[in-house]
C-alpha cells in the first residue's frame, strides 16, 4: 500500500483516511500514512495504530525498511501527548521492545516501571533462566497486562538486557542510595525464593554496570559503588564486569595494529579503580579485574598482530 502524503491544514483528510483504513482493519496501511506526519495525527489514532499493530499478522508495514524509526517517532510523539496512561504505554514499550531497545525513543516508561516494580525483574529472571534445583518456570509471566499477543522470550531477553536506568533515579537523574539498595534486596530475595539467587545477582549486576556515567567523572558512580560494597556478591561482581566489558560495544582495529585499544582500556579501569580504592576497597578491585582482564586480552591481540605480519600474503 503506498502512503498518502498529507501536509498543513489537512489534518481532518488524513484523520479520516486513517479512520478508514482502521475500520477496514488494516493497521499497517495505516502506519504507513501516519509515519509521514505524526504530529498531524489525533491521539486516538496513533493510540488505536500502534495497538492494532501488536495483533497483526505479517503486513505491509514489514515493507517498510524504516519501520523501527518510524515506529519509535510515533511512540516519541505519544509520549508527548496528554491523557495517555502510563500504563498502555508501557505495554506499547514492551510489546515493541526487540525493535526499540537501540531506536531514539527507546524504553523510557517501560525502565520506569521496572525501577518501581523488582517483582517484575525478579519475575523476568526467574522465567529465564532454570533455577538452581533444575526447575523452570512453566508459565511465561503475564508481566504488564494484556497485549493482544504472548511475549516471546526474546522479549524477556532484551528487557533484562537493555534497562539501563537505575532504581531510585529520581526526574532530575539523581539517584537515591536507598531506595536503589532496596530495591536490589527485594530482587534478591524474590530470586533467591524461587532457587535462581546466582542468577539474580548476575543480571542486577550487568543493570549496575549498564548505568552510565557523566564524561569526564570517576566510574561507577557512587550509587553503584555503594550498593556493590554494600553487598560483596561474587555473583553479582562477575555480573558487573560481563556488564563493564559489554559497554565498550562495536569496535574496529586496524591492520597491524595490535592491542592498543585493550592497553588504553585496562589503564583506563586501573585509574578509576586507584581513585575510588580509599574509599570503596571492593569496588577498586572489581575495576582492577577488569582491567586485568582487558591487559590479558591487550597480549593475546599483540600476538595474532605479529603472526599475521609473518604469514604470506593470500
Amino acid at each position: 500500500v503506498e502512503p498518502m502524503f498529507f501536509r498543513d491544514g489537512q489534518e481532518d483528510e488524513l484523520n479520516e483516511a486513517i479512520d478508514r483504513l482502521l475500520d477496514a482493519g488494516r493497521p499497517g496501511a495505516a502506519f504507513q500514512s501516519a509515519r509521514l506526519w505524526w504530529k498531524g495525527v489525533e491521539t486516538s489514532r496513533i493510540r488505536k495504530i500502534l495497538g492494532g499493530l501488536i495483533n497483526a499478522g505479517p503486513s505491509d508495514h514489514l515493507e517498510n525498511d524504516h519501520f523501527d524509526y518510524d515506529l519509535s517517532e510515533g511512540l516519541e510523539n505519544l509520549d508527548q501527548r496528554p491523557g495517555v496512561p502510563a500504563e498502555e504505554k508501557v505495554r506499547l514499550e514492551y510489546a515493541y521492545l526487540p525493535l526499540l531497545v537501540r531506536s531514539r525513543h527507546g524504553i523510557p516508561n517501560l525502565e520506569r516501571e521496572i525501577c518501581k516494580s523488582p517483582e517484575v525483574y525478579a519475575d523476568a529472571v526467574c522465567y529465564l533462566y532454570k533455577g538452581a534445583d533444575g526447575n523452570e518456570d512453566q508459565e511465561e509471566p503475564n508481566l504488564f497486562g494484556p497485549m493482544g499477543r504472548e511475549p516471546t522470550t526474546r522479549h524477556i531477553f532484551e528487557l533484562l538486557n537493555s534497562v539501563s536506568r537505575l532504581p531510585g533515579t529520581g526526574e532530575d537523574g539523581t539517584v537515591d542510595s536507598k531506595a536503589l539498595r532496596e530495591w536490589i534486596a527485594r530482587v534478591r530475595d524474590l530470586c533467591g525464593r524461587r532457587s535462581r539467587a546466582d542468577m539474580g545477582d548476575i543480571k542486577i549486576g550487568e543493570l549496575l554496570a549498564r548505568a552510565g556515567g557523566k564524561e569526564g567523572e570517576t566510574w561507577p558512580s557512587r550509587p553503584v559503588c555503594e550498593a556493590l560494597e554494600w553487598l560483596v556478591s561474587e555473583d553479582m561482581d562477575r555480573g558487573f564486569c560481563i556488564g563493564a566489558r559489554k559497554r565498550r560495544g562495536v569496535h574496529s582495529r586496524a591492520p597491524g595494529e595490535g592491542g592498543r585499544q585493550e592497553r588504553d582500556l585496562a589503564a583506563r579501569y586501573r585509574g578509576w579503580a586507584d581513585a575510588l580504592r580509599h574509599e570503596f576497597p571492593h569496588v577498586g578491585g572489581v575495576l582492577d579485574d577488569i582491567a586485568a582482564s582487558y591487559g590479558s586480552d591487550a597480549g593475546w591481540q599483540d600476538n595474532r598482530a605479529e603472526v599475521r605480519l609473518r604469514l604470506p600474503d593470500m
